[in-house]
């Protein structure tokens, strides 16, 4: 009867491993989603910090010309101490060990600074229509795939970006792209308006009333681009197939 399941079970793996290059573990990938100064940006304040955009749980270096920054607690990377009509090289390093990601740009200031954000940010609207570039930063910050639904929420106030908190936990989004948030996952969500110094605005609240997640099955991001697809799916499907096999030879029939 063992045999009988193993069979079966092998024939659910050999689908698995054909289906699942959207169905892959909880795993924050090291990639840059975006960046404050943007890359080659000019007349960047003297007073910016550097933001940098990626998952949550991604580890995260930064370095000025190749001296280390220090990094606020709310994520970015300040002071800067930046000297006028000045060109800068930025190096981010994402992740650890082998795993590295190394990203180089370079930006010039300015002559002037920039004001910090203080006013509160107004929540014009939900929508439910964002870019493809958006909606690939949902699915990294989220760590959820690419059919998952996502409440887009607008808001109004100056800034290069925006920081989203929910349960202590700090995601930034540029200007260009308004934060989202899953729609089935029952929550409430500050959202503050980050300035070119790295400050954050008092943040406006928004709660989403949705079913809670029960998906238990790790994020699949399909990003914008082409390449190979990641072996972690298959991974997961390995481990999930031992856990049954362990439990099936464990049982008496």
């Amino acid at each position: 009867m063992q045999s009988t399941r193993v069979v079966v079970l092998l024939a659910v793996m050999v689908g698995l491993s054909a289906t699942t290059a959207q169905a892959g573990c909880v795993y924050p990938i090291p990639e840059l989603l975006w960046m404050s100064p943007a890359k080659n940006a000019v007349d960047v304040p003297t007073n910016a910090a550097l933001i940098v955009g990626v998952a949550p749980g991604v580890v995260v270096s930064a370095f000025l010309d190749d001296q280390p920054l220090d990094r606020l607690e709310n994520g970015a990377f300040a002071p800067l101490s930046l000297a006028a009509d000045t060109t800068y090289k930025v190096r981010v390093e994402l992740g650890e060990g082998a795993t590295v990601k190394k990203v180089v740009s370079t930006f010039t200031t300015g002559n002037q600074t920039e004001p910090d954000v203080t006013q509160l940010p107004t929540l014009l609207q939900t929508t439910s229509a964002p870019s493809d570039t958006c909606s690939y930063m949902a699915q990294a910050q989220w760590c959820v795939d690419d059919q998952a639904e996502m409440v887009v929420l607008s808001v109004s106030a100056d800034g290069v970006g925006w920081q989203l908190t929910q349960g202590g936990q700090n995601t930034h989004w540029s200007a260009d792209c308004m934060p989202q948030v899953p729609l089935n996952q029952s929550a409430c969500y500050q959202i503050a308006a980050l300035s070119a110094s790295g400050a954050v605005s008092p943040a406006v609240e928004h709660c989403v009333k949705g079913a809670s997640s029960s998906s238990g099955g790790g994020c699949a991001i399909s990003a914008p681009r082409s390449g190979r697809a990641s072996i972690l799916p298959l991974a997961c499907a390995l481990l999930g197939f031992m856990g049954l096999m362990k439990r099936l030879y464990g049982q008496d029939d």
